[in-house]
């Protein structure tokens, strides 16, 4: 099979996707847009309004519709890549094609939406005269980052899956662990200066706060957690795609 060949799988596979997404859905594709909004304004009206906790800082409402986009596309681009083989089943036992193709397809599904809400977003900020970072054509990198840690953790959760369904239900747990460890509804000043280390040993926290800093926010990367977080992304990326790999022969008989 050429390149070519595995293009077009891959293409009609993230098209497949895309459609049961919204199938039987009144809103469509409407809801890859309403879904983000609604929790930014649930988040903003508890978290701002209410407990304050933006207070002094006038680009929060930007750094948290933001990082809710990006949470969301990592979150989705893991569940769907964990579910991906699962889905697949059939296809995987009647079809000879390398099988990272399918986990691909599903990433790409949701970085389709991601795209679709950032558009949207950055309109948002447009018209309502936010400013935006002189920095903002780092941006697109941030973003690769992000997308290849998510691709990666897929290629490790869909062979683990497979095996063992309980994998689910922990890493449901652990994406919600991830979510409350990463600034994403709270500013990184309300964490005592001693523990930003730590915070940033969690590539998510790094890669939302770097995707501020590129776009609505002002200040600069901190280049020792930027080349940690860029190693442990490319490890993870690296690892992943081989563990996918050595798993994919026994795919048919988890099935």
């Amino acid at each position: 099979m050429s390149i070519r060949n595995y293009w077009d799988l891959v293409r009609e596979l993230a098209i497949t996707d895309l459609k049961l997404k919204y199938k039987s859905s009144v809103l469509g594709y409407f809801w890859s847009l309403a879904k983000p909004l609604l929790l930014f304004t649930v988040y903003y009206l508890v978290f701002a309004v209410f407990l304050k906790l933006g207070r002094g800082n006038v680009n929060f409402p930007q750094s948290l519709i933001l990082g809710v986009v990006l949470w969301i596309f990592f979150a989705e681009a893991t569940m769907m890549g964990m579910n991906s083989l699962l889905s697949k089943g059939d296809l995987i036992k009647k079809i000879a094609f390398p099988r990272f193709l399918i986990p691909l397809a599903s990433s790409l599904t949701a970085l389709f939406s991601l795209l679709l809400n950032l558009v949207a977003v950055f309109f948002i900020f447009a018209v309502g005269g936010f400013a935006i970072s002189g920095t903002i054509y780092l941006f697109p990198l941030v973003l690769l980052e992000l997308y290849l840690l998510a691709l990666g953790l897929s290629f490790i959760l869909s062979p683990l899956y497979l095996r063992f369904r309980d994998f689910a239900h922990l890493w449901e747990v652990g994406l919600q662990i991830i979510f409350y460890l990463s600034p994403i509804i709270y500013p990184v000043a309300l964490v005592p200066e001693r523990f930003h280390s730590l915070l940033f040993l969690n590539p998510i926290a790094q890669i939302i706060q770097d995707a501020r800093l590129t776009s609505v926010d002002t200040g600069t990367v901190e280049p020792t957690s930027r080349l940690f977080t860029i190693m442990l992304t490319i490890a993870i990326f690296v690892v992943g795609l081989l563990l996918f790999r050595r798993s994919a022969p026994k795919f048919a008989e988890w099935i």
